[in-house]
């Protein structure tokens, strides 16, 4: 999704709005199972065809996780990716 796909003439705050919509999608994977943060950037292309900077992935990531959506999980392994968000059991979802 790029600004060039919102509707001419109103002017969107796309940074908050874009975040917002990751975050929506992000919660979408992280709550069908434990995931990592690189297989988060791959479904999002796949799944909802966003193709977004891994950067911006781990900085929402670790926003969700300060404000208690997320947990992280950190194994630190010699082979494999080293860490994986679940959706933290404090929470009550209704999606």
């Amino acid at each position: 999704m790029s600004s060039d796909d919102l509707p001419q003439g109103i002017n969107f705050p796309t940074e908050p709005l874009l975040k917002g919509i990751l975050s929506i999608a992000i919660i979408e994977l992280v709550k069908v199972k434990p995931i990592h943060g690189g297989e988060i950037y791959q479904s999002l292309k796949e799944k909802f065809q966003i193709d977004t900077p891994r950067g911006i992935i781990y900085t929402i990531l670790r926003k969700m996780e300060g404000e208690g959506l997320l947990v992280s999980n950190w194994d630190i392994q010699e082979s494999g990716p080293p860490g994986e968000f679940i959706i933290s059991p404090k929470r009550v979802w209704n999606i």
